[in-house]
């Protein structure tokens, strides 16, 4: 008997329930696509970590090594013995990966750590990805042995990354 007049929601209660429903759906978004977006940035990061570590390995070898950095030593446009290739008609339309990863650019360098020697290089790989909002450009090292002027490499091989000394 107590609700004996009440009908329903009045038009207040209902547009009090449709905003804190919208206002909790736009809550909801953000949290989703905070989290697309943290996705799409790990998947990037993996696939660069990926594919610097396969290059490191390719680069470990002496012959495959030299012949990467042979015809263009400070800038070589393909790494001898795979498919990884810097960004052009060459290289795969979308990239490479699930993350679309493109290299743009590999640059041979001196070493310039205090603790480098004469024959210690530097690799710098230049990742891109544009399928991502904004596009992101990062890059990685590998540390390269190298004999003869740099220039004009004799012989060559990639480095362990390790920091122990059992390498």
């Amino acid at each position: 008997m107590l609700f004996k007049n009440n009908r329903g929601f009045s038009l207040v209660e209902i547009m009090i329930v449709v905003a804190m429903l919208g206002g909790i759906s736009l809550v909801v978004m953000n949290l989703t696509k905070q989290s697309t977006k943290s996705s799409v940035k790990y998947q990037f990061d993996t696939e660069i970590n990926l594919i610097t570590s396969e290059i490191n390995a390719i680069l470990s070898n002496p012959t495959t090594c030299l012949a990467t950095f042979q015809a263009n030593a400070l800038t070589p446009n393909n790494i001898n013995g795979k498919y990884y290739t810097v960004a052009s008609g060459s290289a795969p339309a979308g990239g490479y990966g699930n993350a679309k990863v493109q290299i743009t650019s590999y640059s041979l360098a001196h070493s310039t750590l205090p603790s480098a020697t004469v024959n210690d290089g530097i690799l710098t790989i230049l990742f891109q990805n544009k399928t991502m909002v904004g596009g992101t450009t990062t890059s990685r090292t590998i540390n390269i042995y190298y004999e003869g002027p740099i220039t004009a490499i004799t012989s060559c091989r990639s480095l362990s990354t390790s920091t122990t000394d059992i390498w």
